[in-house]
């Protein structure tokens, strides 16, 4: 079966090629550790999703 001819497809081997790419980038990057909270306290909730602020209605205004 022959492969349809697109332009913003990737040949086999361009996709192997960039996957090795990514791979070295990664493997040479070396890792950066997390900057220590000011107030020791945690920035998140216990499940792990961000803070928001509670939206005024209209109404209330």
């Amino acid at each position: 079966m022959v492969a349809k001819c697109n332009d913003d497809a990737y040949s086999n081997e361009e996709v192997a090629r960039r996957r090795d790419e990514v791979v070295k980038r990664m493997l040479a990057t070396p890792p950066t550790p997390h900057k220590p909270l000011k107030n020791k306290q945690k920035r998140h909730r216990e499940d792990g999703a961000p803070r928001r602020k509670a939206k005024q209605s209209k109404e209330g205004r």
